[in-house]
């Protein structure tokens, strides 16, 4: 867990930056309304949370397989949610 923990760090000391440079006029205009909203700040611990655990499992899935495996298996599930974005929610195929 210590690796999925300082690759969050990282990619928040890098991103950060990033954010700032190509986002600015956008955060500027989203600073009073959205980031003061409890239910935003909900969300993102929420998100967090959830994308934390995912890199968890990944990292337990590696160790208990391998990475051939892990992209196999993340193809799978990737063609699964296409499935039923097409059949379930009839979202239009694009090309």
């Amino acid at each position: 867990w210590k690796l999925t923990f300082y690759n969050n760090i990282n990619a928040v000391i890098m991103f950060l930056p990033l954010m700032a440079y190509f986002e600015a006029p956008v955060l500027r205009n989203a600073m009073h309304q959205q980031f003061m909203s409890p239910l935003f700040w909900s969300a993102m611990v929420v998100a967090g949370f959830f994308g934390f655990g995912i890199g968890i499992v990944t990292v337990l899935q590696i160790k208990a397989t391998s990475p051939l495996s892990h992209n196999i298996s993340g193809t799978a599930k990737a063609a699964v949610q296409s499935m039923m974005a097409f059949y379930i929610w009839k979202n239009p195929a694009t090309l």
